[in-house]
């Protein structure tokens, strides 16, 4: 018997729905309580977003280098 494709796309929604919403209350709830201002938190958002630039002018650099068949 063959698994119902349809039947699992729609759990896996619903799961990646619930995760979403379950992310942003907990974002939410963070907030309300101060967190987003905890210097720790900041220095390493601070770090987490150079690192994220670093990573993505790395990755447009190495597309220019990409090889072709020419």
């Amino acid at each position: 018997m063959q698994p119902d494709m349809l039947a699992m796309e729609e759990e896996g929604r619903l799961a990646a729905l619930q995760a979403e919403v379950d992310t942003r209350q907990l974002a939410q709830k963070a907030r309300a309580a101060g967190l987003d201002q905890d210097p720790v938190f900041l220095r390493r958002m601070g770090e987490y977003r150079k690192t994220r630039l670093i990573n993505l002018h790395r990755a447009a650099l190495a597309r220019q280098y990409e090889s072709t068949e020419a």
